[in-house]
């Protein structure tokens, strides 16, 4: 049958340290009916990102706290159940920042379509990882504003994360010499693993001359990119 009910994480109070559960809540909504130039779209995937945490501080960051007693914000993949625009049709495979709910309406203009990852043979959850916001942040961080020559040092923060984890590859392929840096053994087994050729673990350098020092081993002429929310190149 038609599903008619709409399950929602909601944010319900701010953590104080590690998240938890009783930071959400569960409600079960009607489905929304869209409007004129709007689509209804069933979740299929969803983004579960670091940036979540940030925003649940109680403080300005790069943007406003995330409001408390609304769903959770993140990315979504899904399939659009029923349109009242002239963009989309049913069945189309869009990305949408959606939230953690099982159905969303949203006007046409803040849908995108995911034809090209549809149609090509990848699974569509691509298109919130490496064809996604993720792959973007790290092609364009590292190739439009870092512009790494081959045979340079990129050093990459977060190495072992959704978007450090692509740059390491990218920096690779361009022929760059790559410093990978995380916070545990396990981590920068697997960092190695993707190509990088030096890796640190941050948490063996309690101050900034000692990680300077580890760093000034390894370096040419080095590119530290920070490719979390904004982007700094020392």
């Amino acid at each position: 049958g038609k599903m008619t009910s709409n399950r929602q994480w909601i944010y319900a109070s701010r953590p104080d340290g590690e998240v938890t559960e009783s930071n959400y809540k569960l409600a079960t909504v009607d489905v929304p009916k869209p409007k004129e130039g709007e689509v209804l779209i069933k979740g299929l995937y969803w983004s579960v990102d670091p940036y979540h945490r940030i925003q649940q501080s109680s403080l300005n960051t790069w943007e406003k706290p995330h409001p408390l007693n609304e769903v959770q914000g993140a990315g979504m993949i899904g399939e659009v159940i029923e349109s009242q625009a002239n963009s989309f049709s049913k069945g189309d495979i869009v990305s949408v920042y959606g939230g953690w709910q099982e159905y969303v309406v949203k006007p046409a203009s803040d849908v995108k379509s995911l034809k090209a990852i549809a149609d090509a043979s990848v699974p569509i959850s691509y298109g919130l990882g490496i064809l996604g916001m993720p792959g973007r942040t790290a092609y364009f961080g590292l190739f439009d504003v870092g512009k790494p020559k081959e045979g340079e040092t990129v050093v990459v923060s977060g190495a072992a994360g959704a978007v450090g984890s692509i740059v390491i590859q990218l920096a690779k392929i361009k022929g760059c010499h790559v410093v990978g840096i995380a916070g545990d053994d396990q981590k920068l087994e697997w960092v190695k693993s993707l190509g990088a050729d030096v890796t640190i673990n941050y948490k063996n350098h309690d101050n900034q001359e000692s990680m300077r020092q580890a760093l000034q081993h390894n370096k040419q002429h080095t590119y530290e990119l920070t490719l979390r929310n904004k982007l700094t190149i020392r």
